[in-house]
């Protein structure tokens, strides 16, 4: 039997490139390799994961100074506090001495102490004691503050770009804001969160929150006669979003309170 040959990463991008270039009436999935190619994962961990903006969370997830979070991203260990003058900072999670964590899980914290050597860090990153370094001539605590990454809060979320590269993340938006704007986003606070794990390829688990065809299938009991997808309606995106309207059923009473400015659209 003839032996198939993987395709390589340049394979996919040509192919990639090609999909992109067809008529929206000719759309189709793309083929299975961009799903299970270990190779094109690692490309994309640079090109989207490092090189572009990421979510990493909600401002109300630390709202007083002092409150933090410890998140993972493409094996990117980030810290993201509230400083004193109420700054949201995106930090790297290591500590600059032996690499150690400084922080896990959640909290409020004065400083961030690592507990190897007890290297001590403000809550913007930097360096506040280090024990014994003092001796050392060649020491400078100021070139050992816990690296600031990249970051911008947009719409009150918290978003980070690992690589420094990327252009600024609020003018790629500006079309996605005009749709947002009557949700008056900046004035809501968080009341929930969750956490799931899905063992699937990143792209299978956006594209699933990218469509409602599957909601009249998948959540027959929950969302579709709620939010059935025949009322479903695809927002024209741009190259940094995609977006599609979720309506509700008319026999479903509105859920409020809405803010002033919300149109029944």
């Amino acid at each position: 039997m003839p032996v198939t040959t993987a395709p390589t990463v340049e394979d996919l991008r040509r192919e990639l490139s090609h999909l992109r270039g067809l008529d929206r009436s000719e759309a189709r999935t793309m083929p299975s390799a961009f799903y299970t190619s270990e190779a094109f994962l690692d490309m994309e961990k640079d090109a989207v994961f490092r090189a572009g903006w990421v979510c990493l969370g909600h401002v109300g997830e630390i709202p007083n100074p002092g409150d933090y979070f410890t998140t993972e991203l493409v094996g990117e260990q980030i810290l993201v506090s509230r400083d004193q003058t109420g700054a949201v900072q995106v930090l790297s999670n290591v500590c600059r001495h032996r690499g150690n964590l400084v922080a896990s899980g959640r909290g409020n914290q004065r400083s961030f102490v690592c507990g190897y050597h007890a290297w001590t860090y403000d809550l913007d990153g930097a360096l506040k004691t280090a024990p014994l370094m003092k001796e050392v001539k060649t020491f400078n605590a100021k070139k050992c503050g816990l690296p600031q990454l990249n970051c911008e809060v947009w719409s009150n979320f918290i978003f980070v770009n690992l690589d420094g590269t990327a252009e600024p993340l609020a003018p790629q938006l500006g079309k996605l804001d005009a749709i947002l704007h009557n949700y008056h986003n900046e004035e809501r606070n968080l009341l929930f969160t969750d956490e799931a794990v899905w063992n699937t390829n990143w792209k299978n688990l956006t594209e699933n929150f990218m469509e409602g065809y599957h909601l009249f299938a998948t959540h027959p009991k929950t969302l579709q006669p709620m939010t059935p997808t025949q009322l479903c309606r695809k927002v024209p995106g741009d190259a940094a979003w995609t977006a599609y309207r979720s309506y509700y059923d008319p026999n479903y009473p509105p859920r409020g309170p809405f803010h002033k400015d919300m149109t029944e659209d």
